[in-house]
């Protein structure tokens, strides 16, 4: 018996499931009580395959995005506005 959070259909559910099934259920109540707002995206932080020692996760994504940010949301509105 496969559940809706079983993906792959493994007949297991892995970190990354449980987390992608948590977005999916966020992003239906969304639809349901404020659908102008937009859906959330958030990729699984939990593992991440990686080519080398360089490579980001998502977590490295993140922070690095989250620093970026300080820069181009100069205005505060939290959009950037090229």
């Amino acid at each position: 018996m496969t559940t809706m959070c079983d993906t792959n259909n493994d007949g297991t559910i892995d970190e990354c499931e449980s987390f992608d099934c948590v977005v999916e259920i966020e992003n239906s109540w969304r639809s349901t009580y404020c659908p102008d707002y937009g859906f959330a995206y958030c990729d699984c932080p939990f593992t991440v395959r990686e080519c080398d020692i360089m490579t980001w996760n998502c977590v490295d994504i993140m922070y690095n995005t989250e620093a970026a940010w300080v820069s181009w949301n100069l205005n505060g509105d939290d959009v950037i506005d090229w």
